[in-house]
């Protein structure tokens, strides 16, 4: 049965590939199975050097010609060949050479597009996938799973490199939320919600709630852009985990409002508070709650785990997203909680923490997220296939980022080997 799905997939891709496949002879192409045995050599160190799964069990053989120039596809082939480091110097119009098509998959399972090569002397010349009738780079490992309608994407150009050192100290690893209209920043430690503000070279201590003084032991909180803040409190079960009981409001100077309301499920482990709004997460569920009401208006059911969910505008058009996080992969989704984009990383693990920031001033933002298994930030910048990882953050780096002085653009905080230092 399996198998059967297989070829159907299999089917379905080739149907809807946007190249003209005509050309292609209707036989195999005529190898021995030493070259057979060769190509697939080649095909199986490329792939799972990116990251690829495929099926070597089901590689079609056969013989091809590539586009002259002028020809439909001719620059999209060049161009995504190049990019992966491909021979296109060895490229001659009008010659026919081997060809070999594989399914991909990611390194979950799901299913990816169709990879297809030409090779000459034993050398890939050219090589791509498609997926949903687009053409990619062989390097693109994971473009957007449908069209959001982007239309500006992140100048990788300039990385900000003109970063200012500062002494600011830092009395917390990581933190919660940053208020947009007074850049309080809110941190939970050792059972507490406490209250930072920047200024005067160092992070100043401006309010902290107990244990006692919530009701409960703060698991997670956010600021609305009121500058009200939703915190999530819970108490400690007899395994040391944490379960969900209710939500705790401040009002905008941070006091109590004394409009708290419990909640039905213990679980909730992540919160987003926005436009009135509360947002929780909830193993692979997603409730929203009127935080007027204390209704729940919404459930989305996910395809995989939350440990961290946040939202964030990502161009400053009030066109809101939300990124998370099941420790392994990020995810991208609309406001709906449509997908638009995720990593498929074989061994990461990411904590719960993911903070924006447009560093290099081009008017979008990017994203970081705490890479445990490296000790460093990874970044991920929005390109037109999708978020990439950025080259920029050299390992051992941890980063923080958050309008902490409230001047209308976030600053960057790296912990690094030779101390704490404020990127302006």
């Amino acid at each position: 049965m399996k198998k059967i799905l297989f070829l159907c997939c299999l089917g379905l891709i080739l149907s809807s590939c946007a190249l003209n496949m005509d050309s292609e002879a209707s036989n195999d192409y005529v190898l021995t199975e030493q070259d057979k045995a060769i190509i697939n050599n080649i095909l199986e160190t490329e792939l799972q050097t990116n990251g690829w799964k495929y099926d070597y069990t089901y590689i079609r053989f056969g013989e091809g010609y590539l586009p002259s120039e002028g020809d439909e596809n001719y620059d999209i082939l060049k161009s995504v060949s190049e990019k992966t480091g491909y021979s296109v110097d060895l490229w001659n119009d009008g010659e026919k050479m081997a060809t070999a098509y594989s399914v991909l998959f990611h390194q979950n399972g799901d299913l990816a597009g169709e990879a297809r090569f030409y090779f000459k002397n034993n050398t890939i010349i050219c090589g791509y996938y498609t997926y949903n009738g687009k053409i990619y780079s062989i390097d693109d490992e994971a473009v957007f799973l449908t069209e959001p309608g982007f239309e500006a994407f992140e100048n990788t150009e300039y990385e900000g490199n003109d970063y200012t050192p500062s002494d600011i100290t830092l009395p917390f690893d990581n933190f919660s939320a940053v208020s947009p209209n007074s850049g309080m920043t809110g941190v939970i430690e050792d059972d507490k919600l406490n209250f930072y503000t920047l200024g005067g070279g160092a992070f100043q201590l401006s309010k902290s709630y107990s244990r006692a003084d919530l009701g409960g032991i703060p698991i997670d909180a956010d600021f609305d852009t009121d500058g009200r803040c939703a915190v999530l409190c819970g108490e400690r079960a007899e395994n040391g985990s944490l379960v969900s009981k209710k939500i705790v409001m401040l009002d905008e100077l941070l006091n109590p409002q004394n409009a708290d309301f419990a909640l039905y499920i213990d679980s909730f482990n992540s919160l987003v508070f926005d436009n009135g709004i509360i947002t929780l997460s909830s193993k692979s569920v997603i409730s929203e709650f009127d935080s007027n009401t204390h209704q729940n208006v919404n459930n989305v059911h996910l395809i995989h785990l939350i440990t961290g969910i946040y939202s964030v505008d990502l161009y400053g058009n009030g066109v809101k997203l939300y990124v998370i996080t099941d420790n392994s992969n990020l995810y991208v989704y609309d406001s709906t909680f449509k997908l638009l984009w995720r990593t498929y990383n074989a061994g990461e693990t990411y904590s719960k923490y993911i903070y924006f920031s447009d560093s290099n001033f081009d008017g979008i933002k990017e994203i970081y997220a705490d890479n445990i298994i490296t000790g460093s930030t990874d970044k991920f910048v929005l390109d037109s296939t999708g978020f990439k990882k950025a080259a920029s953050i050299s390992p051992g780096s941890r980063l923080l980022a958050g309008d902490f002085d409230c001047n209308g653009r976030s600053e960057i905080i790296a912990f690094e080997s030779d101390g704490t230092k404020l990127y302006n």
